[in-house]
């Protein structure tokens, strides 16, 4: 061939990869914007491939987080099935070779070259005969290898010419894998902010101490990507950890399962206040081996901060093995941190609430005891009037946690009014006239005026209001009827109609639970709520109001 004539080739085939590469880039930015995502791309870069250069297969091998290992992350040609998602050494082989140069690699002839890798023909029974392969790059850091094995191509053949080609396609796939890394990265930051506040959502919520703790920890556990996280407490004397939260596989096996404060990675965390990363339990003296032992979990690595209140440390929370042998970092430490820190605030919320409870549920007692001092005919009624109507609430609705409370503090505070009604009245032995009637029942307005400076939720101040309010309108204050008075009221006018006559007063005596049952039921459908007469009734009869027949 002339001189003349070769230069043309070179020129027709130097064409040809200018017009490959701009074909390639346009076609690129056009998909991109219908693109679901970068996989999309990376198939079509891929499937490009074959209409430049004949051969036999491509492949794109991406390094794991560990950057121990190289994986075929996508595969075209025999063995795509075969090879997609193997993972091989990522010191071995060319691809080995071209991760630790950074440098392309182009192999003619594998049989004479040592550094070919036969390991990965040998598993999926192929015969690589050429081979080329060039980095992937992101910044100045290699993050994988594109390869192209078995090259039969004619005008497209010398080494510069296939560097030139695959070079090309390397850069986009590495424009492309680092786009889908900043998205991916902004996905994820967005997911973790997004769980971050439903953590704090959760942490100002009226949930209970428990069910809080446990949304927070299932969200750390997502958040991080572990395979289980849990939040340990302090007894009081500081000496013992205690499992409050745990997730994952051997929840059951840990829970209220206490460790020394004294031992182990949490309770290096606990004694010291500061936080621990290790991604190498094995290595580490501290690292405690008992509760594997014991529930047979296999622990690698664990990242564990101090819960603090009021600036002293009063548990840990940790997780524990990062998914997809990643490895703990400053980002994992910084996002744990911060879910202690929300534990912190529900911890103290808490505690708080409880003091309030405590407080309240004092004088609420203070009440009752003032009424028995004033009236000794009144001992126990309140107490047993609140565990009537409760059982009576969880028969009926089992699920309504609220309706239950709410009748606890009702039944407990419905004749706080009584302690303003005059003794003479209160305590008379014989019938009451109308006039001291008329006084009698402005008791249930007087408990509401009495119960409601310290606190009591509105619906307790509505049942109270109007538990003698009767089914046929002919009660009082309101005179309210049927469904319009509220099932509290209605549930507690049978628990309070039902120890009244049950227990002695000074003007009659006490009826039998037989007879008060019979008197309760005459009364259904003009002083108490037919349904719930029905279900007093079925309870009564099965024992599950502890009523002595």
């Amino acid at each position: 061939m002339s001189d003349k004539n070769q230069s043309a080739l070179d020129l027709e085939i130097e064409l040809k990869l200018a017009n490959f590469k701009l074909d390639i880039v346009q076609e690129i930015t056009r998909m991109l914007p219908r693109s679901e995502t970068p996989l999309q791309t990376l198939n079509f870069i891929m499937d490009r491939i074959f209409s430049l250069v004949e051969m036999e297969g491509a492949s794109i091998l991406l390094l794991d987080a560990s950057g121990d290992n190289l994986e075929f992350f996508m595969v075209r040609g025999e063995k795509e099935e075969e090879l997609t998602g193997v993972r091989m050494d990522a010191s071995k082989g060319i691809a080995g070779k071209v991760i630790a140069s950074g440098e392309s690699v182009l192999i003619e002839n594998t049989e004479k070259d040592r550094d070919f890798y036969k390991n990965i023909d040998e598993t999926v029974g192929y015969s690589t005969r050429s081979l080329i392969a060039v980095p992937l790059k992101s910044g100045d850091r290699v993050i994988g290898v594109l390869e192209g094995v078995n090259i039969d191509d004619e005008e497209v053949k010398s080494p510069a010419q296939l560097s030139e080609v695959f070079e090309s396609l390397a850069g986009v796939i590495s424009m492309t894998l680092e786009n889908e890394r900043l998205i991916e990265g902004m996905k994820k930051d967005v997911e973790r902010k997004q769980r971050l506040l439903d953590v704090s959502h959760a942490v100002n919520s009226s949930l209970s101490l428990s069910d809080v703790l446990s949304a927070v920890m299932n969200a750390a556990k997502d958040i991080l990507g572990v395979e289980a996280a849990s939040l340990l407490l302090l007894d009081n004397e500081k000496e013992n950890l205690v499992f409050h939260v745990v997730t994952g596989e051997k929840k059951r096996d840990l829970e209220k399962v206490s460790i020394s404060a004294s031992t182990g990675i949490a309770g290096a965390c606990a004694t010291s206040g500061a936080p621990i990363i290790c991604n190498d339990v094995h290595s580490d003296s501290r690292f405690d081996s008992s509760l594997d032992k014991k529930t047979g979990f296999v622990t690698r690595s664990v990242l564990c901060v101090p819960l603090r209140s009021d600036n002293e440390v009063s548990g840990v929370l940790q997780a524990i093995n990062k998914k997809g042998d990643a490895e703990f970092d400053e980002d994992d430490l910084a996002l744990l941190d911060m879910i202690s820190s929300e534990s912190a605030v529900a911890v103290r919320n808490s505690l708080l609430m409880n003091q309030k409870n405590e407080m309240f549920m004092g004088a609420v007692a203070s009440l009752s005891k003032a009424l028995e001092s004033k009236d000794p005919c009144h001992a126990g009624h309140a107490e047993r009037v609140a565990g009537f109507a409760e059982c009576l609430a969880g028969f009926m609705r089992p699920d309504d946690i609220e309706l239950k409370e709410i009748l606890h503090v009702a039944g407990l505070t419905h004749d706080a009014g009584k302690l303003a009604v005059p003794d003479a009245i209160l305590l008379k032995s014989s019938s009451v006239d109308s006039s001291e009637m008329d006084i009698i029942k402005k008791h249930a307005a007087l408990s509401c005026e009495i119960i409601n400076p310290i606190g009591v939720e509105k619906e307790v101040s509505a049942a109270v209001l109007r538990h003698h309010e009767r089914w046929d309108g002919a009660g009082y204050p309101e005179g309210l009827a049927g469904a319009d008075i509220p099932l509290a009221s209605r549930i507690l006018a049978v628990a309070d109609a039902f120890d009244a006559m049950t227990s002695p007063r000074p003007h009659r005596e006490k009826l039998s639970t037989a007879e008060a049952v019979e008197e309760i039921k005459r009364n259904s459908g003009s002083q108490f709520d037919p349904a719930v007469v029905e279900s007093f009734v079925i309870a009564w009869e099965n024992d599950m109001l502890d009523i002595a027949k």
